[in-house]
């Protein structure tokens, strides 16, 4: 059995948050940076697999503070030997996917082929519905079914543009919200043509984005699972392990043989389990009544029954573990 921690990546104690706009505060941020250095050293010594962030924009209030998890994922690994980086995960909708496939590409250079990418389709409005605007995009979730449909087509075509990315070499894409390239697009430049570098006279046809990811074909894919049945079809349909912090047990073994019946279908046999993570709380600092209480919480959402819901997305911790 390997375990991997997933961090958010609070940048005041449990007792302060909720009580200052502690997201502007440099210092605090520039101390937190340095604590995540030390635990990631800390795991790398003793034998933990992986350290993933989750992607949050705007979040003044200080609770999760990383817009960019690529480049915490980067900082960490210089200072690693063998702990994999990932993202739990980084909300699609929010990225161009081309600039998206170029930033993983080059993480995983910059982190010696250990990164893991995780996607998701974002929950909070307050980020994707800014970030995502350009495309009409809003946050999972909602209970529109038209919300809901649009965030599930740009994160489905965001991903195909990805895989293209990272696995051919010229292509091009026609969806419903992106051409790559876009049509009549002008491309005069002799180099380009003599090597027949996606040029047709002077329009571009095709591209390439480079660099490829250093891992084959790409970095192994997670997928941040919530409530939808269709985003765990669409996992086992793109080979995405699915993670999710079911509580009930029903729950999780209906997820896990969900997963292995749906890869089935795409001529992927897997056994139970492969392929499917079950997400965990630990607090680190037990002593505390908050942590007590938070103890309490999650036993009894293990005892209680199914909600119709596949999983959840919420986590609990603590700023420091001893």
């Amino acid at each position: 059995m390997k375990f991997g921690m997933f961090y958010p990546v609070a940048v005041a104690s449990e007792a302060d948050l909720g009580k200052g706009l502690w997201g502007l505060d440099r210092d605090r941020y520039a101390n937190t940076i340095e604590e995540l250095r030390e635990q990631a050293i800390v795991a790398d010594e003793t034998g933990w697999t992986s350290m993933m962030f989750a992607e949050h924009h705007f979040e003044i209030e200080g609770y999760h503070v990383t817009p960019n998890p690529l480049l915490l994922n980067v900082y960490l690994a210089q200072h690693t030997k063998r702990l994999r980086q990932g993202q739990m995960g980084l909300v699609l909708p929010n990225w161009n996917p081309l600039r998206l496939a170029e930033d993983i590409a080059m993480t995983d250079h910059l982190t010696g082929g250990r990164l893991d990418i995780g996607l998701s389709r974002g929950y909070q409005p307050r980020s994707v519905g800014v970030m995502g605007q350009h495309y009409h995009a809003n946050a999972a979730g909602t209970g529109r079914a038209e919300v809901e449909a649009v965030n599930r087509k740009i994160v489905e075509e965001w991903f195909e543009v990805m895989r293209r990315s990272w696995t051919e070499d010229l292509w091009d894409y026609e969806g419903e919200f992106i051409s790559v390239p876009r049509k009549g697009l002008e491309w005069k430049h002799p180099i380009s043509a003599k090597l027949k570098a996606g040029v047709d006279g002077d329009i571009l046809k095709q591209v390439a984005t480079v660099p490829k990811p250093k891992q084959l074909p790409h970095p192994p894919l997670f997928t941040t699972l919530t409530q939808s049945p269709e985003t765990l079809n669409w996992s086992a349909r793109i080979g995405s392990s699915v993670v999710t912090l079911a509580a009930n047990l029903d729950i999780v073994r209906w997820v896990f043989q969900a997963y292995v019946d749906e890869a089935a279908k795409h001529g992927r046999k897997l056994r139970f389990g492969e392929y499917s993570k079950r997400g965990g709380v630990v607090l680190c600092r037990n002593v505390s009544p908050s942590a007590r209480r938070t103890k309490r919480r999650w036993r009894r959402r293990a005892k209680a029954p199914p909600s119709g819901r596949i999983g959840s997305a919420n986590s609990a911790s603590s700023r420091r573990c001893a």
